[in-house]
């Protein structure tokens, strides 16, 4: 895939204009260590349970990076097929992937994980949502 390097406001990154939208961002083609990170901590959640994008960014050490984290998941493809990219969601709880097409398929991986997903397409973060060092320290 050929990908441009191209510079906005400071700020670098790569781009494959000719396929995506010239405004689509996109990481470099060698996985970086926040990609690692992201994919490292979306593995260690358990079925059943969510983490919104925003705890992702924020648990890995970088916590203005929420929209990344949901860049790094669309760029998964099916050679990462062990990474539960269906139990990340919006600040809401809700299923954000609906604007790309997978939607409804996140929904019943989570319905099949035993997730309740709602009829306006949210999760009760309350009762779903994965907080590491907290349920460590109360299984101790």
């Amino acid at each position: 895939m050929d990908y441009r390097r191209q510079k906005v406001g400071g700020v670098s990154f790569y781009s494959t204009s000719y396929i995506l939208p010239p405004f689509c961002l996109c990481y470099t083609p060698s996985m970086s260590t926040f990609d690692e990170d992201v994919l490292t901590f979306v593995k260690a959640v358990p079925k059943g349970k969510v983490v919104t994008y925003g705890q992702v960014a924020l648990l890995i050490g970088s916590p203005q990076k929420p929209r990344q984290v949901g860049m790094v998941l669309r760029g998964l493809k099916e050679s990462d097929g062990d990474v539960p990219w269906q139990r990340v969601v919006n600040s809401a709880g809700g299923i954000s992937t609906y604007k790309i097409g997978t939607g409804e398929l996140q929904k019943v991986l989570l319905e099949s994980e035993g997730v309740k997903v709602k009829p306006d397409n949210t999760i009760d973060l309350k009762t779903y949502q994965w907080w590491p060092e907290v349920t460590e320290k109360l299984q101790k």
